[in-house]
């Protein structure tokens, strides 16, 4: 099987990627998996400016530190050749990410220079505003710093993550932006009513522009009393989005080492009875396009 997830925390919780007690570990991976992982440099809401630019730069040595002493098990990825390149060495690759563009510590050559870096998609906000706009729990539109952001990313073809936008902010997004967008780690909010999970209509404009959206594992969003005790409550999500966006709309977002997810996704070893779940649900040619071929589709357009 293979495995592409668009978002994970891990950075933020282990210093080893292998042999770690989190939810990503190269070591609990399920057997003969071929495993492509998000790594996000996170930037909590507190931090502001050069404060917040320096944070994402210790972030990313350590993101090195983990590609120079795991060199042998995986690699790090800047275009899905690159990735199909990991997976015949036998090796793991890595996707360098950011969520929340106070990363950037308002200042847009710091975004060129992560760009280098290798980061090919950024999550706009976290939850609270900052330089680019508002977050899932502020009123705080686009702004004009943001306009600048989403128009050098696409240019360095870094992808625009619209989950923790605000309402306001998304929809200024949707019509501002002309490539492809993407909600990394978010679910529906039909099934699940929490302002971080998307409506049908964001469904469809994210798909419009040949967008995805990654299903977040996070219990308070996969239901509203945070009770997960079986996989119907993540099926619920996977059919209604695949329903309102279609079969190549949705991939894996996990939020691993970001969240408490359920008891039966602990960590990396748990997706092949994931896997199988959904192979016998839907297919395992759709669960195939979820499990990794949408992800990639969706990268190959930031080559």
């Amino acid at each position: 099987m293979k495995i592409l997830d668009l978002h994970c925390d891990t950075l933020l919780k282990a210093q080893s990627f292998a042999g770690n007690d989190g939810h990503v570990d190269l070591d609990r991976l399920p057997a003969g998996a071929q495993y492509c992982q998000c790594f996000a440099i996170f930037i909590d809401d507190q931090l502001r400016g050069q404060e917040a630019a320096d944070k994402a730069e210790g972030y990313y040595r350590h993101f090195l530190t983990n590609m120079d002493q795991l060199s042998g098990r995986i690699r790090q990825c800047r275009t899905t050749v690159d990735v199909e390149a990991a997976f015949e060495e036998g090796k793991s690759a890595a996707i360098l990410t950011i969520e929340n563009g106070a990363a950037l510590g308002g200042r847009i050559e710091n975004l060129e220079r992560m760009a280098g870096y290798g980061v090919k998609i950024m999550t706009l906000t976290w939850n609270a505003e900052n330089e680019i706009g508002g977050g899932s729990q502020s009123e705080t539109g686009l702004k004009p710093f943001g306009k600048d952001i989403i128009r050098r990313m696409e240019a360095l073809k870094v992808a625009v993550d619209v989950s923790h936008l605000n309402d306001k902010t998304f929809w200024a997004v949707a019509e501002f932006t002309q490539k492809p967008i993407l909600a990394t780690h978010s679910n529906s909010r039909v099934i699940c009513a929490h302002a971080r999970n998307v409506t049908d209509d964001q469904v469809r404009a994210i798909a419009e522009t040949g967008g995805i959206l990654g299903l977040n594992y996070y219990v308070h969003f996969l239901c509203e009393d945070g009770v997960v005790t079986g996989y119907d409550g993540m099926l619920r999500h996977i059919e209604h989005l695949l329903n309102v966006g279609g079969e190549g709309f949705l991939a894996l977002g996990s939020d691993f080492d970001g969240c408490t997810t359920p008891a039966f996704l602990g960590c990396t070893r748990d997706l092949g009875a994931f896997y199988d779940c959904c192979s016998q649900h839907f297919g395992q040619t759709l669960a195939d396009r979820i499990f990794f071929d949408n992800g990639l589709t969706f990268l190959k357009k930031f080559d």
